[in-house]
């Protein structure tokens, strides 16, 4: 009869080391595990085998054996697996268990090199071996939880940008949707081409702790060129921060901005009836006024302002398409005290946007006020009047003569009054 000169205990296959050991919800992690075996004896096809059908929380992505070929006495070897934990998993420890199996060998004296299932064992009172179940252990892990940083709602003050503006307010909601909480939050929006932080670091905002499921408001400050042209703009936000565990996390958002266009009114041309203005007259001006903007002007209208008067406070253009120009005709009276000169007439262009924003801008024209001109009429006139006041006698020199006569005459009477008495 066989006996088997002795049973498979000296040979013990265990992993005794788990790098890392911390997971974190939503992440697969490739895990380094330490594969010893501590017995006097080696162990040849060594089996590990990992049971998570029933783990859902935390699973090994890839297969769920990891197979050595040989494990020599007191010699360690290392496997790696991939291990997955589900999204919005809770903080907490959390195990799989391990099944291994192996051939324990060796070298007898008898009967050569042997190899035994690591589940036999031999009773030699009971002169029989019999089957044992399979070493067992569990992998233990600890679950930590991640923060999560979300990009919400993105708008804008005020909500229609259009070229030239300034300090235009961009508000992007930043939320933790993570299971654990953040810090040292630093959000950067990408400000480039034609759009400029409007101060330093007008590009960024900080917070310094965000909790879990909490919401904050990061504000930026964007001047929007002159000459950008109207259409939707994609700008980058860049988010970085750290877990309380120090560890990093980065993510990026593109964000639109919507940049309309504009009216702009202008002063094309003008002219004045007539050509040539002096004190007095009644001028007629006429002016053309043009939309070089980027969107319709609605209800334009010149409002003049100093020096003349003119007939109307406001004079009523119309709209006024893209390119689209058109003819105002205003009236003003030239005093008839007002001096020869250069007058800048100043003239207050207005408009409304479709979305019913006002907009103006004030031009300047020369406006010449010329000497009144002197005809041969006129002339005549100037000198007959010089020749009468140079014949005309004034009437002070007319009192000074009589009242020489009535002095002489009194003078006289009483001379004759004095002979008489005598």
């Amino acid at each position: 009869m066989f006996v088997m000169p002795t049973n498979a205990t000296l040979s013990s296959v265990v992993i005794t080391a788990v790098k890392p050991s911390v997971l974190h919800p939503g992440e697969t992690t490739e895990v380094t595990l330490i594969v010893k075996n501590n017995g006097v004896r080696d162990a040849r096809d060594v089996r590990i085998e990992f049971k998570v059908s029933d783990r859902q929380n935390v699973s090994i992505v890839g297969s769920t054996v990891v197979q050595i070929p040989s494990l020599d006495s007191w010699s360690e070897r290392r496997a790696k697996i991939k291990v997955h934990v589900e999204e919005g998993v809770h903080e907490g420890v959390y195990t799989i268990p391990v099944t291994y199996s192996w051939k324990e060998c060796y070298n007898d004296q008898n009967w050569g090199y042997i190899c035994l299932p690591n589940t036999y064992v031999y009773d030699p009172k009971a002169g029989m071996g019999f089957q044992i179940n399979e070493p067992v252990s569990e992998l233990t892990f600890i679950v930590k939880g991640t923060p999560k940083l979300s990009f919400g709602e993105v708008y804008t003050e005020p909500a229609h940008i259009r070229p030239g503006d300034e300090r235009v307010k961009i508000t992007a909601v930043i939320w933790n949707i993570g299971n654990a909480d953040a810090k040292d939050i630093e959000v950067r929006l990408g400000c480039k081409d034609q759009f400029k932080a409007s101060w330093s670091d007008a590009d960024r905002a900080y917070r310094a702790r965000l909790n879990t499921g909490i919401g904050f408001s990061a504000v930026f400050y964007a001047d929007i060129s002159e000459n950008v042209e109207p259409g939707v703009y994609m700008l980058p936000l860049v988010i970085s921060y750290s877990g309380m565990d120090n560890r990093g996390y980065k993510g990026e958002k593109e964000i639109q901005l919507r940049v309309e266009g504009k009216p702009e009114l202008a002063l094309a041309s003008y002219t004045t009836e007539p050509g040539k203005i002096t004190a007095g007259d009644h001028v007629r001006l006429r002016l053309r006024i043009e939309n070089v903007g980027t969107e319709e002007a609605r209800a334009v209208r010149v409002q003049p302002r100093a020096p003349f008067k003119f007939d109307m406070d406001s004079f009523y253009v119309g709209d006024l398409g893209v390119k689209e120009a058109r003819d105002a005709i205003l009236g003003f009276i030239v005093d008839a005290k007002t001096s020869p000169g250069v007058y800048q007439q100043a003239l207050e262009l207005k408009c409304i946007s479709r979305d019913n924003d006002t907009y103006s801008s004030v031009e300047h024209i020369p406006l010449e006020v010329l000497p009144v001109p002197m005809n041969a009429s006129h002339m005549a006139n100037m000198t007959n009047t010089s020749a009468e006041t140079h014949s005309t006698q004034s009437p002070m020199v007319s009192g000074f003569y009589a009242l020489m006569a009535i002095i002489g005459l009194l003078s006289a009477s009483f001379i004759l009054k004095e002979r008489r008495s005598r």
